[in-house]
């Protein structure tokens, strides 16, 4: 049977990811910021997302030269996390701001390792 797939809420839409990683090879850990460029089409005082493997350290929204903290809550069941606002977002553009720490796993799953043979080596 296949595994079912949570759905995300559909009150914001991701535009753009900026990424910036930084793996360690030896822990098969790794450290993120990412910025995401939104189209908010519902006003909303949160936004969930998928989190498989993932610490996540800091959450902001930036909108109309604001920037808003989050308040982070995990779902474990379905692998997402939701950042609360105190204030709503308004319908519009915004950025979501987040810090975080990882699993270099090899589930397949978002930033993962994977090994190879190359002239009789495992890389």
């Amino acid at each position: 049977m296949a595994e079912q797939r949570s759905l995300l809420p559909t009150n914001v839409k991701p535009l753009k990811y900026s990424l910036h990683l930084t793996p360690n090879l030896e822990a098969f850990t790794f450290s993120g910021r990412e910025s995401v460029s939104l189209s908010v089409k519902q006003a909303s005082k949160s936004i969930t997302l998928h989190s498989v493997d993932l610490t996540i350290h800091s959450a902001h929204v930036q909108v109309n030269n604001e920037k808003l903290a989050g308040k982070i809550s995990f779902n474990k069941e379905d692998d997402t996390a939701t950042f609360e606002f105190d204030k709503e977002i308004p319908t519009g553009d915004a950025t979501l701001l987040i810090e975080y720490e990882g699993i270099l796993s090899d589930k397949l799953n978002g930033f993962y390792r994977s090994k190879y043979i190359l002239e009789g080596k495992e890389k």
